[in-house]
């Protein structure tokens, strides 16, 4: 009895150290390659939290034998975007994404700070290369896809809880006939202006769209939480409308006057439907301002036989408080330049000569059709005096630069 008794506590302590065994080599934790698939909606290369996840993408694991990459298993993401595949053995590997139906293709790769939030296959839908060896370590490679058929594309909409995420910015530019401020039903959406994303101390350009055919443009602010500006690029002989003249949902958003001119005031994006910045723009009847730019051999101040045009040096017209520029233009083949200025106002031009050339000479030395306007030297340097355009100027065809070689 006692025998037996025995033989069992034999067997158990077996069992006991069998069971505390430390465990077998191939129970060691394998390296993988995984990732997650989402929807790049703003197109930004990075992923926000409201990027929607992306199922049933066909992702395939590549290795690399005699010379070129083969198949060796396929899976689809889940429905949280996840897909992985185990390195069993060692070898070079890559995972090659098929992007399936035609309108998809990938984002741009390698656009965030954090590796984490970005996308890492090429445009092609590769990954980089890993290397699988003793002691290698699990790598991650995230990909975001896109609709339609490659850069620029437009954007497509992305759905938010309540209460989170950017908002698009989404409106119109349009001719304002009357000058008022506000959209009336027979002034039409003006096409083909760029309107800009600013951050609202105006250090980092965001986003950038063109108004399409019937005006209208659309932003998607790249961030939560973003209070931004809106820029718009003035079109040739345009000027701002007065802004902010009455109802939001027709009037015109865009500062015409002072440090902030061309710009919105702070609009704050943070999760309503949409955020509006509507661009009213008038044309109104200019007059020609113009006219010689010439090299000033001899330094007196005066266009004399003999001295030679510049080419393709620039001139702009700006507002007399220097907050807006109205128009630029460069000198052509013979050194005359001509810009519309809008009647009824004064302004100031702005040369900038052409290098070496970028010094200028006496300033109003002779006779106003022979002489150089720009101040030479101080903080006005290349800047003319206050030019005024009455409401019946037909044209002004004496402001001239004379330019020489900068000084020390």
């Amino acid at each position: 009895m006692a025998s037996a008794a025995k033989g069992v506590l034999l067997a158990g302590l077996t069992l006991l150290a069998v069971a505390t065994l430390p465990p077998a080599a191939d129970a060691k934790r394998v390296p993988t390659i995984s990732g997650v698939v989402w929807l790049d909606g703003d197109r930004d290369g990075r992923r926000a939290y409201y990027e929607r996840k992306v199922g049933g993408f066909r992702v395939e694991l590549q290795r690399r034998d005699a010379g070129t990459f083969e198949k060796v298993r396929a899976v689809r993401s889940d429905a949280g975007g996840v897909w992985s595949f185990r390195l069993v053995s060692g070898g070079r590997y890559r995972v090659q994404l098929k992007p399936g139906p035609r309108h998809w293709s990938f984002t741009a790769p390698n656009r965030g700070r954090s590796d984490r939030r970005d996308s890492d296959v090429s445009r092609a839908g590769i990954t980089p290369v890993v290397v699988r060896r003793k002691g290698s370590r699990s790598r991650r490679f995230d990909v975001g896809l896109v609709t339609g058929r490659g850069r620029g594309s437009t954007p497509i909409d992305v759905i938010l809880p309540p209460g989170y995420g950017p908002s698009p910015i989404i409106d119109t530019v349009w001719r304002d006939l009357d000058a008022d401020g506000m959209r009336d039903p027979d002034e039409p959406g003006e096409p083909g202006v760029v309107v800009e994303m600013w951050r609202p101390n105006l250090a980092i350009k965001l986003k950038e769209s063109v108004s399409d055919a019937a005006g209208e443009f659309r932003l998607m602010v790249p961030h939560i939480d973003r209070d931004v500006r809106v820029r718009v690029l003035l079109p040739p002989g345009a000027i701002y409308s007065p802004a902010d003249q009455g109802d939001d949902a027709f009037d015109s958003d865009i500062n015409a006057t002072g440090p902030l001119a061309g710009y919105s005031n702070s609009l704050s994006l943070r999760g309503e439907d949409h955020e509006t910045a509507g661009i009213g723009l008038s044309f109104p009847a200019t007059a020609s301002v113009g006219d010689f730019v010439w090299e000033d051999t001899d330094g007196d101040g005066e266009q004399d036989f003999g001295e030679s045009p510049v080419v393709d040096s620039a001139v702009e017209l700006w507002n007399t408080s220097r907050t807006q520029m109205l128009a630029s233009t460069i000198t052509d083949s013979i050194g005359f330049y001509a810009l519309n200025a809008p009647l009824g106002g004064t302004y100031v031009l702005r040369f900038a000569g052409s290098p070496p050339l970028t010094g200028f000479t006496t300033q109003d030395a002779v006779d106003d059709t022979l002489d150089s306007d720009p101040f030479p030297t101080g903080p006005d340097r290349g800047w003319t005096a206050p030019v005024e355009v009455t409401p019946t100027t037909t044209g002004i065809n004496t402001v001239d630069a004379g330019v020489v070689a900068a000084g020390p």
